[in-house]
């Protein structure tokens, strides 16, 4: 049987990668999708709302990304 502390810690730790999801998506979408395109820096608002999702879920790979451009 899995502890209640084993659980809870697993959700703490799920709560921390989305938060720092939302605060790169945040920087991804301002100033760092322009560095892997840029068709991304002239995009509607609508079209970076539909990329959210991903940029939050897939941020590592998606930091590692961007700091290689730059």
């Amino acid at each position: 049987m899995v502890s209640v502390s084993l659980i809870t810690a697993l959700f703490y730790l799920a709560q921390i990668y989305l938060l720092c999801g939302v605060v790169f998506a945040v920087y991804f979408f301002v100033s760092g999708a322009s560095a892997l395109d840029e068709g991304v820096k002239n995009s509607h608002w609508s079209v970076k709302l539909i990329f959210l999702p991903g940029a939050v879920g897939l941020w590592p790979i998606l930091l590692r990304k961007v700091l290689s451009k730059k």
